[in-house]
């Protein structure tokens, strides 16, 4: 059936209303919701495609011909609510093992020293280099927990709890061992024996209650395997059905944690591309009484690009043209499907998220990718659907296909290789700055908070797509060159009823060349090894250094007023915080 009668004045009312006509009046408002009620998903994301996102009705980005200036203006006895906290609950890392080294304990030190997220995930706790499984001479089981303590003890000295993916087989138990994934070999086949991957899992937490206590325990998150629907990670015998054969270890396993402390949460189906096995995991779960407390799947936003693992990374990536289009796919891929199901209260982890899913991708290093996740962070949290949403990962640390070749080789990290900060860690170190409690604001790309102190955080940018010319170059053609902002337009910060006093005011901005050390990097030569005094001048110039910092006095009227130039893709955090005597 042709539906371009449905998707063509959708596109046109949804242009028209964000044109900044005087004529787009509730009238018109009300059709387009019509139209939108009308409009499939999938014709939606063809609308997000051409730069217009449907956020509960419409949203677009302001038209360039609209000149009214911008103004975010809060009043400091006018709350929204509690901040919301979905963006720290998780944060990724490769695998277990790098875990152990000094260097990656450093990073995640730094992260939580000056962001601080509650849990962390990352793959291979199982595998043969965190010795946890082999078998003695006579075919006997044998556990080993020391590298896990390990681990897990280094994590919560640093106030983060893992997110535990239990995966990938140990060899010793794996059904196949010609199978593998990644450089380090993970084995992604079924047990070779299901009883003892049972008493091998109900052990493994056992352990965990006896180390950390069951209380502590049940805190803890517990997803079954990573991306079950591709095939790299899930090997099934080809007369075996692949949806089928997870719910099967699905079930399995989830019944051996719950043995050992039923308080813990478990959840799956993880599934990177396939959100259909979301429902069916739900109605299996149900029909068979198999304990579900959560669902998970992950998402990466790309537009025309080839997907699969890219070992050599030789493969042309695209990001979207509409920077929130991703948006659109989280919500709809757990929110709107859980809503329907038998279990429509379900909370909902994603537990990958990044700007691309391929890891040599220089939009990772970039001060664009900082701007993106942010407004994405902002547009998800309004739709009160997603517990968690982990960004993949704090640190460039990342041996999937080998060892990485320089300092910034396009990794998904917050960090790169030598702990230098990327654009994106100031991103996640803004929002925890903010204060617990919101303010009402009008603007879309903002947040104006109070903290318990009488201070006032406002932390706001410009989200923009970056290119001149859309897809006409690849992620790493462009972004591993120096791009400077392609407009600026002043903005006008109001604040009103703060108590008169003196205050100390800070303002810091990430942008182009501004926490940027990626664009410093570029200007160097990209070179493959770099100097210590390398390494130093641009930890120096991602160092966060504020813009200005003064002091200012409110009056009895309790205004403060200030306008600032923001650049696209800038990120501002301007801070009052009261001066005690």
């Amino acid at each position: 059936m042709n539906r371009t009668h449905v998707l063509i004045p959708f596109i046109l009312v949804t242009l028209f209303l964000n044109s900044g006509s005087t004529y787009a009046n509730k009238g018109v408002k009300k059709v387009a919701e019509v139209i939108a009620a009308k409009t499939t998903n999938k014709e939606k994301n063809v609308a997000s495609g051409l730069g217009i996102f449907l956020n509960k009705g419409y949203y677009s980005f302001k038209s360039s011909a609209d000149t009214t200036p911008r103004v975010i203006s809060a009043d400091y006895t006018k709350v929204a609510g509690p901040r919301s906290q979905m963006w720290r609950e998780c944060i990724g890392a490769a695998r277990a093992a790098e875990g152990l080294r000094a260097d990656w304990q450093e990073h995640l030190k730094m992260v939580q020293d000056e962001i601080g997220f509650r849990s962390l995930r990352f793959h291979g706790i199982f595998t043969d280099e965190m010795g946890v499984y082999t078998e003695d001479k006579q075919g006997n089981p044998v556990y080993n927990w020391q590298y896990v303590d390990k681990l897990y003890d280094a994590l919560l000295s640093m106030k983060i709890r893992p997110f535990v993916e239990l995966g990938f087989m140990p060899k010793a138990l794996a059904s196949d061992l010609t199978k593998k994934v990644f450089w380090w070999e993970g084995n992604p086949s079924l047990p070779k024996d299901w009883q003892r991957w049972q008493d091998f899992i109900t052990a493994f937490v056992t352990h965990l209650n006896e180390r950390y206590g069951r209380e502590e325990v049940a805190q803890w998150n517990f997803e079954v395997w990573n991306e079950p629907d591709l095939t790299a990670f899930l090997y099934v015998p080809k007369d075996q059905d692949r949806k089928a054969a997870y719910y099967n270890i699905y079930d399995k396993t989830v019944r051996a944690v719950k043995k050992a402390n039923p308080g813990c949460q478990v959840g799956g189906p993880a599934v990177s591309h396939k959100k259909d096995w979301i429902t069916d995991l739900i109605a299996y779960c149900t029909t068979n009484e198999t304990p579900l407390d959560f669902i998970c799947y992950h998402n990466y936003g790309l537009d025309g690009s080839v997907g699969g693992l890219d070992p050599a990374g030789q493969k042309r990536y695209f990001i979207n043209r509409n920077p929130l289009a991703q948006v659109d796919q989280i919500i709809s891929s757990g929110p709107f499907l859980i809503a329907k199901s038998a279990r429509p209260n379900l909370p909902t982890h994603v537990t990958e998220w990044n700007t691309s899913w391929a890891k040599f991708d220089h939009v990772h290093d970039s001060y664009f990718n900082a701007t993106q996740q942010i407004g994405q962070l902002r547009e998800i949290e309004k739709s009160k659907g997603i517990a968690s949403l982990s960004r993949w990962t704090f640190t460039d640390i990342f041996e999937e296909d080998g060892i990485p070749p320089s300092p910034f080789w396009g990794g998904f990290g917050l960090v790169n290789l030598q702990g230098i900060k990327k654009a994106s860690f100031f991103a996640f170190k803004y929002l925890a700055e903010l204060g617990a409690t919101e303010l009402v604001n009008a603007d879309k790309q903002s947040w104006v908070t109070r903290d318990d102190k009488g201070g006032v955080q406002a932390l706001f940018y410009d989200l923009a797509y970056p290119m001149k010319e859309p897809l006409k170059q690849s992620n790493n053609e462009f972004f591993g060159n120096v791009h400077p902002p392609l407009s600026e337009a002043p903005a006008k910060l109001v604040l009103s009823k703060i108590t008169a006093g003196k205050y100390k005011l800070v303002v810091r901005r990430t942008g182009f060349k501004k926490n940027d050390a990626f664009t410093k990097y570029i200007e160097m030569g990209s070179p493959k090894d770099m100097s210590l005094q390398q390494v130093a001048d641009l930890k120096e110039l991602a160092s966060d250094k504020p813009e200005s910092t003064e002091t200012v006095i409110i009056g009895a009227k309790g205004l403060f007023e200030r306008t600032f130039t923001v650049r696209s893709n800038d990120i501002y955090m301007v801070t009052l915080t009261p001066v005690r005597k």
